[in-house]
């Protein structure tokens, strides 16, 4: 539980598919004072991990404290092989504590999680779906009442205008900023801050951001602001040949239909994302500034992360998919708590959005349910090391496109990766982060590998994963061999 003396109230900017990399506070390449003014503050979390990289179960894990496994949330809402959501509308939800607790709890932006946000706890207006809510009546009658331009997909300006791509990924919107979609949600989160501060009474209010999710729509402004002649491709986009890792991994690439995009639209695809990134900072700018204004900066604490990442032509990928590496699953995290901590800290522990839940309760004074898997973030943030922290998290995979099944274990330096369909993975993220070349036929790595098995196995029992019940051969022989490929199935 928390000392007492904590702000009461909090505000959890949520961004959807961002990189953790993104951001100029981790080193990233897209300029984000915002964001980085949050970690200038506070901490800066450099090992968060999402439970897993699919929006739905993702945010829903937050929500009820408990991975998808076992809330029945285990795709994105929609798909055959993901359950009813039945589990998660109950009285763990964290915004029904907070809620009981006297607190307003209110979501502006996206919802998605497959379930009604009064039963969770929350109030405000749903805007369901992956994408921005570009035909929402409330954001057609915002942009009537201001006389700015509807949106209008025949006007996109599309960064491939190939039709046989037959996708949209990119696109400017010639339409001004005051119009986009991003400024709508920061002007309705300012809104909500204002009622706040007038009724003052202790409120936990998300703000959650459509992007920089796919496809990346956004103004003149932003679409231009990085010069894609002088954007490097990663190195993984360069050097990745699908040799050693799962079939999957090279059917994504054809999935995506990258072979069919010129390298220099994959510069330009970088581009336009980091430009996404840097519209979303500045509305996150606007907000902070507006939360001063109203003299609530100093009794609110700000927490800004992201459901999951994105590939962005890493591992010549795009969007997310049956591949586990840390370009999706890997998150930013930053919480600006005032009063403690050191200003400007950072943390390596393996921390996961999960741990988010039991935060946001602790900082209310608010008992944490013994189901929630996760940990509240409050002793990092004030700069204690707890005793007996997490030394591995286990990660879930369940389908996207079509089902397929995948569970990961991350520890300080090496990830195993289990795909009961396709060969296994063993990275070493020390000296290998790019993760290029799996070592799950290296003998070097066998002691290595036997241990990260068996630890897998006990942490898939605690939870209550039936995920090796379900899949056969799921450690046949210790596995010191690879599985057979897609192909030869």
């Amino acid at each position: 539980m928390s000392t007492g003396d904590s702000p009461r109230n909090v505000l959890f900017l949520f961004t959807d598919q961002q990189r953790w990399d993104s951001l100029s506070c981790y080193g990233g390449n897209a300029d984000t004072p915002a964001v980085d003014s949050l970690a200038a503050r506070g901490t800066r979390f450099d090992r968060a991990y999402t439970p897993t990289a699919i929006c739905t179960p993702a945010r829903t894990a937050i929500v009820s404290g408990r991975r998808p496994g076992q809330t029945g949330v285990s795709a994105n809402v929609g798909k055959s092989w993901t359950e009813h959501p039945k589990k998660v509308v109950d009285e763990y939800c964290f915004p029904n504590r907070l809620a009981e607790a006297g607190y307003a709890v209110d979501l502006v932006g996206k919802s998605h999680f497959g379930c009604d946000l009064e039963k969770m706890g929350f109030t405000g207006t749903h805007f369901p779906g992956a994408h921005q809510a570009l035909n929402h009546p409330a954001y057609r009658e915002y942009l009537t009442d201001r006389g700015l331009p509807q949106y209008d997909e025949n006007a996109l300006e599309r960064l491939v205008p190939d039709p046989e791509v037959g996708r949209l990924d990119a696109a400017l919107d010639p339409r001004p900023v005051e119009a986009s979609f991003p400024r709508f949600l920061a002007n309705r989160a300012i809104e909500r801050l204002e009622r706040f501060a007038k009724e003052g009474t202790p409120f936990h209010l998300g703000v959650h951001f459509f992007g920089p999710h796919r496809p990346y729509i956004v103004p003149q402004e932003y679409y231009e602001l990085y010069n894609p002649a002088e954007i490097s491709l990663p190195e993984s986009a360069v050097k990745e040949t699908f040799g050693d890792k799962p079939a999957v991994h090279e059917e994504q690439f054809w999935y995506w239909q990258l072979d069919r995009v010129d390298v220099e639209d994959w510069r330009r695809l970088i581009a336009v994302y980091r430009g996404f990134v840097r519209q979303l900072d500045d509305e996150v700018g606007r907000i902070l500034e507006a939360m001063e204004e109203l003299e609530l900066r100093e009794e609110t604490a700000v927490f800004f992360s992201s459901d999951h990442g994105a590939f962005v032509t890493r591992h010549k990928l795009q969007d997310k998919g049956p591949a586990m590496y840390e370009d999706i699953y890997r998150v930013p995290l930053i919480a600006d708590i005032p009063g403690t901590g050191p200003n400007g800290a950072s943390r390596d522990e393996l921390v996961s959005l999960m741990d988010l839940s039991p935060t946001f309760l602790d900082l209310a004074d608010q008992e944490i349910p013994e189901v929630y898997e996760g940990r509240s973030l409050l002793p990092l943030a004030r700069g204690e090391t707890p005793e007996s922290w997490r030394e591995d998290l286990l990660l879930e995979f369940n389908g996207l496109q079509y089902a397929y099944p995948q569970r990961a274990l991350v520890t300080d330096r090496h990830k195993l990766v289990v795909n009961p369909p396709d060969g296994d993975e063993l990275y070493d993220l020390a000296a290998d982060p790019a993760e290029l070349t799996n070592r799950i036929d290296d003998e070097d790595y066998a002691a290595i590998r036997e241990r990260l098995y068996d630890s897998l196995a006990e942490r898939l029992i605690a939870v209550g994963d039936d995920f090796p019940a379900r899949e056969d051969n799921f450690f046949p022989g210790r596995h010191p061999a690879r599985r057979p490929t897609l192909d030869d199935n």
